[in-house]
């Protein structure tokens, strides 16, 4: 079951590292996974979420930290509800997956 908003005790992570190939330019980024063949053209602010995953493990809550940083956004639920629609995107396109934890938020 996928997690929903609400759920953010989750650790998002990159699947396979090795076989990803990022290159960036400007404010996007391409990403090529060596393992499905594809190739994935990623906006700004999902760039620097991937980028955060590929540094290591995090978790929901840490995203929408890290994103309002970066940003220069307030924390709010248009925030937190896009970081996880860019969490399921990069889910769907089977770059990262999700391990839930026992807690909350």
């Amino acid at each position: 079951m996928k997690p929903s908003i609400s759920d953010m005790a989750c650790t998002w992570q990159v699947i396979s590292p090795d076989a990803l190939i990022l290159h960036r330019w400007s404010a996007r980024a391409l990403v090529y996974n060596d393992l499905s063949g594809h190739t994935h053209l990623l906006d700004e602010m999902t760039t620097v979420a991937f980028e955060q995953i590929l540094s290591g493990p995090l978790s929901e809550e840490s995203l929408v930290d890290y994103l309002a940083e970066v940003f220069e956004l307030p924390i709010n639920a248009r925030l937190e509800q896009w970081s996880h629609q860019a969490l399921l995107h990069l889910e769907n396109l089977g770059l990262i997956a999700f391990t839930r934890h026992e807690g909350t938020r």
